[in-house]
């Protein structure tokens, strides 16, 4: 009796706890696409379903990693067990690549290098600076720093679009939360101090800090924006409203997330962790690491305009920051989206 009472608590234990449905989401992403892969005749439609499945698993880690007990549980593996923790955090890269291999049209020697460079590298570099030389804070910084720039690049689909070519247009959004997801088990184990920083729980003050600064930007960069042509204030009213909602959360997850989390929540976290709480040291540190976030865009508009695009990215980043310390990384994607929303509707 004793013992049946134990295995019911077991059980309930079981089918409350996040973790269990977060593996039973990436169970089924992983299924689904075999499924596709066995059943669906149709090579269009493999793909789509194989790029839909790896989506939801994707996204249901990124929902997982937001709970602080299933960071907690995922750091106490790694500290017990490195090896295994070594072996997972590949095999999550691997798995998905091999469902790219099979269902892929051009897959060769050069696919595979690329893939190895811009993904596998950085994972490299990120678990050897944590691993292998805890003590050695500034080899380490430069390991972490160099990783998060490497998926930086690969986040950029004109370097990566090889790798993943014939994914029915879902190749860019794949890319993007794939590379959240390396950065939530690679990074994320390593800096349960900062946890606020490196999730991404809705919150109150990301909500709040939003609605403060977005007004402020745009007063700061409409009209420079509108003068030198950068901007044009040109409504969307053919978009329906569903349409506009499933766009913010797309920006969210596939624009915003993965940017704040590089840029913020890897590169500038970093940057704090060496410059402690001076609050000069600190500022300009903000402004460096926002105008190197401005750098990067570089080559996303015309010639003419390439001042204004790295000028504008330059002092929004200053922001996205300035609210990645106050409130975390949610703060700082959703104020992330919510700009680059009301750019896309209604600034074109």
């Amino acid at each position: 009796m004793e013992l049946q009472v134990h295995e019911e608590d077991l059980i309930k234990t079981i089918f409350n706890s996040k973790v269990f449905w977060f593996f039973v989401a990436i169970i089924i992403g992983y299924l689904l696409s075999l499924m596709a892969i066995i059943f669906f005749p149709q090579e269009t439609a493999i793909k789509t379903v194989v790029a839909f499945s790896l989506l939801l698993s994707g996204t249901a880690l990124i929902s997982a990693f937001s709970s602080k007990r299933i960071i907690d549980r995922f750091e106490s593996l790694v500290r017990r067990n490195t090896p295994a923790y070594v072996v997972l955090s590949f095999a999550s890269i691997f798995l998905p690549f091999l469902l790219v291999i099979i269902v892929g049209e051009n897959f060769s020697t050069n696919v595979f290098v690329m893939f190895v460079l811009w993904y596998c590298v950085p994972i490299m570099l990120m678990i050897l600076g944590q691993i292998l030389f805890p003590q050695n804070k500034r080899l380490t910084f430069f390991l972490i720093i160099g990783g998060a720039a490497i998926l930086w690049l690969g986040m950029d689909h004109r370097y990566t679009m090889i790798v993943f070519d014939g994914f029915q247009g879902l190749s860019y959004n794949f890319t993007a939360i794939w590379i959240v997801n390396i950065l939530l088990i690679c990074y994320s184990p390593f800096n349960l101090h900062d946890h606020k920083q490196i999730n991404s729980k809705i919150t109150f003050a990301g909500i709040k800090y939003t609605l403060l600064f977005v007004p402020i930007l745009l007063l700061l960069i409409t009209p420079l924006g509108l003068f030198s042509g950068f901007l044009t204030w040109n409504p969307d009213v053919s978009t329906s409203l569903l349409e506009k909602i499933a766009a913010f959360i797309g920006i969210y997850l596939t624009i915003a997330l993965p940017e704040e989390f590089i840029f913020r929540g890897v590169i500038l976290n970093e940057f704090d962790k060496r410059t402690g709480t001076k609050s000069n040291i600190r500022w300009l540190t903000l402004v460096f690491v926002s105008f190197v976030f401005g750098l990067t865009h570089w080559n996303n508009t015309s010639p003419e305009l390439i001042i204004y695009y790295v000028l504008f990215a330059t002092i929004a980043g200053i922001t996205y920051g300035h609210t990645w310390r106050k409130t975390g990384l949610f703060g700082a994607a959703l104020l992330h989206t919510t700009v680059d929303w009301v750019w896309a509707f209604y600034l074109t």
